[in-house]
């Protein structure tokens, strides 16, 4: 998710708009089942782009 956040401000995206807010959904439940999240997450508030 870093590496597909990363290119898409270089404007250079790996994936489509689409295809990042699925895996962000599904990271945000991973997490929530986890009950953890990594401090570079992409889901903390302020990190996710779309």
């Amino acid at each position: 998710m870093n590496r597909c956040r990363a290119a898409y401000e270089a404007h250079t995206p790996l994936v489509s708009d689409e295809v990042y807010d699925i895996l962000f959904s599904d990271l945000q439940t991973l997490e929530s089942w986890l009950g953890l999240r990594m401090k570079n997450s992409p889901t903390k508030e302020g990190n996710h782009l779309i």
